[in-house]
């Protein structure tokens, strides 16, 4: 789901609300993959050279897993025309941005 418009710096989160409180908290535009096997097979649009890969902090690691698989993917990617790629983890078990956002706002 395209949230917000982008120019060379895209996030990519799992779920909708997840991605609407990285983008602010983080001021960058995210779409979201919907389920942790989109942020997988997620697909960047030409042109970015920055993305975020904003992961759900599971405790069966699912979230880390295909965040980190993602940024995986993309690093060693033979056309890789993403300069940087970076992954940001909640630092609290089984939360999310949102729970990140919603607590800063408590």
């Amino acid at each position: 789901a395209r949230l917000f418009a982008c120019a060379d710096v895209l996030g990519v989160s799992e779920g909708i609300e997840t991605g609407i409180a990285a983008h602010e908290l983080f001021h960058v535009p995210v779409w979201a993959g919907i389920t942790a096997i989109g942020i997988e097979s997620f697909v960047p649009p030409a042109g970015i050279r920055r993305l975020i890969v904003f992961a759900d902090n599971d405790s069966n690691f699912q979230g880390q897993k295909s965040a980190y698989a993602l940024a995986h993917r993309l690093s060693v990617a033979s056309d890789r025309t993403i300069e940087k790629i970076e992954v940001e983890v909640p630092p609290g078990a089984d939360t999310d941005w949102l729970d990140v956002l919603l607590e800063d706002c408590a």
